[in-house]
């Protein structure tokens, strides 16, 4: 009888907090967003504390503060990629991947609260380095030195 009341209660819990986030004010959900990472560390902790058998973690309760977390990572990791190459020829400078390196960074740390958490953002990393490199290779194709590359190979093929 027990372990059923048990099971309930933290059932009943996750299902209150899922339901009580998506009720509470916008300014409440944002700072909840922007705070997830340092949520689920608590939300961690008291599981380990608890050692209880009967708690389940059920990890859609906080699935929609994480789709926001990582879609705001996201956004923070590609608009400085973005802008790097804002120009037709523009070519980033070292403090503007410096930067970038900071932002990639800061976001795999903050992030090593929790293994899922931490191969998420690893996937928005991933995704910021292919933007990278495919503005990169745009620059490369139809930067004015492509074209003098292109020349000289040919030039050399008629010697």
């Amino acid at each position: 009888m027990q372990v059923s009341f048990a099971e309930k209660f933290w059932k009943d819990l996750g299902k209150f907090l899922e339901d009580d986030i998506g009720k509470s004010s916008l300014a409440v959900q944002q700072m909840l967003e922007e705070d997830y990472p340092k949520l689920l560390k608590c939300y961690n902790t008291l599981i380990k504390k608890l050692k209880y058998d009967c708690f389940t973690y059920d990890p859609k309760v906080l699935k929609k503060l994480e789709s926001s977390y990582l879609s705001t990572s996201l956004a923070k990791m590609l608009d400085p990629t973005q802008s790097m190459f804002s120009g037709e020829t523009a070519i980033p400078s070292h403090d503007q991947i410096d930067s970038l390196i900071r932002i990639v960074t800061g976001e795999l740390s903050i992030a090593l609260v929790e293994e899922n958490l931490s191969e998420q953002v690893s996937k928005n990393v991933a995704k910021c380095i292919k933007m990278f490199a495919v503005k990169v290779e745009q620059q490369v194709e139809s930067g004015p030195e492509a074209a003098q590359v292109e020349l000289r190979i040919w030039d050399n093929k008629k010697m």
